[in-house]
């Protein structure tokens, strides 16, 4: 499976973060072979300084359970802030409950864990299609305010 999108990656950054470090390989590879920058965390801290710290849009893929602050917390710290980011949690939790608790703690997407690659390239491709329309957004905004 190849990446196919129109929108430009080498705009964003892409932070993994999972105190599993096979996991986190495993995430991290074909997102390296689509040609994305991967940014690796191995606990909530980590991930949040490096979403933070880019200065532009990021991906975000967060696991639940982290030592630190957890995903759940990354999560409403990233939302507290200005950053413009997609948070994709990956968990094992499948219930219904934990998607909406996810959801409602700031996330955009859900992916519960032994997910194949298929699907977080879907995944990823509608969470730069959602960075890339709230950036134009943003871009027209700004110059709206100036004119």
């Amino acid at each position: 499976m190849s990446f196919h999108d129109s929108v430009p990656r080498d705009e964003f950054r892409v932070i993994v973060a999972d105190d599993d470090d096979l996991l986190r390989e495993v995430v991290c590879a074909p997102l390296r072979q689509w040609g994305f920058t991967v940014v690796e965390a191995s606990n909530g801290r980590q991930a949040l300084d490096a979403a933070l710290a880019h200065s532009g849009p990021v991906l975000v893929i967060l696991d639940w359970i982290m030592p630190g602050l957890d995903g759940l917390e990354v999560c409403r710290r990233v939302r507290a802030s200005d950053k413009l980011a997609y948070i994709l949690l990956l968990t094992s939790r499948a219930e219904t409950r934990s998607m909406a608790e996810g959801l409602k703690a700031g996330a955009d997407d859900y992916l519960v864990k032994r997910m194949n690659r298929e699907e977080l390239c879907i995944r990823l491709s509608l969470g730069l299609r959602m960075l890339s329309l709230q950036s134009q957004l943003l871009v027209q905004a700004g110059e709206n305010v100036s004119a």
